[in-house]
């Protein structure tokens, strides 16, 4: 797949921890070192300012240090709340994020729980129920989506878009909203 045309860059999502990241990084590497990586992870609530971080306890601040260290382009986050997404672009401000581009792309399920894991999920793939420890789906409009979105424009983001739940109406309603 490295050598293949039209591979533009390597796309390391979903990640959960630190090691994950550099694992992920360091395989795309591997396989082709001179293609750019994009980084996206994860996010859950947590008490300290600015009340989001990587799933494995990661800082943003942190994430973003580790993104430059890995020699990512990206840094971005993925598989959250829009919520959580804003907040986590909000506390890129000023140096935090220098050299790297940043966004996000959400989902429409609730906070991720601590020990959430996509296997805990889904009873089978794709079948959309819920397991105990699963996330239930949230009602998130297209239009209160891309208000999230603006707002994480706003704070610099560059790169914007959808994961689980979110299908192509939102993602021409984003087309439309954020036109420049």
């Amino acid at each position: 797949m490295a050598e293949a045309p039209g591979v533009d860059l390597w796309l390391c999502e979903t990640l959960t921890s630190r090691k994950e990241a550099k694992a992920a990084v360091a395989a795309c590497r591997a396989a082709n070192a001179t293609i750019p990586v994009w980084v996206s992870f994860v996010l859950r609530p947590c008490p300290q300012e600015p009340g989001v971080e990587i799933m494995d306890g990661t800082s943003i601040t942190e994430a973003a240090e580790l993104s430059r260290a890995l020699g990512a382009e990206a840094l971005l986050f993925n598989c959250s709340t829009p919520e959580l997404i804003g907040k986590a672009l909000g506390a890129l401000s000023g140096d935090v994020s220098k050299g790297l581009l940043t966004g996000g792309y959400g989902n429409i399920w609730e906070e991720h729980k601590p020990d959430w894991c996509i296997e805990c999920q889904e009873s089978e793939w794709g079948k959309g129920d819920q397991k105990p420890n699963g996330l239930a789906l949230r009602d998130i409009s297209v239009k209160d989506y891309c208000n999230c979105a603006r707002q994480w424009v706003q704070a610099g983001a560059t790169i914007v878009g959808g994961c689980c739940g979110i299908g192509p109406e939102y993602i021409s309603a984003l087309a439309v909203a954020l036109k420049v």
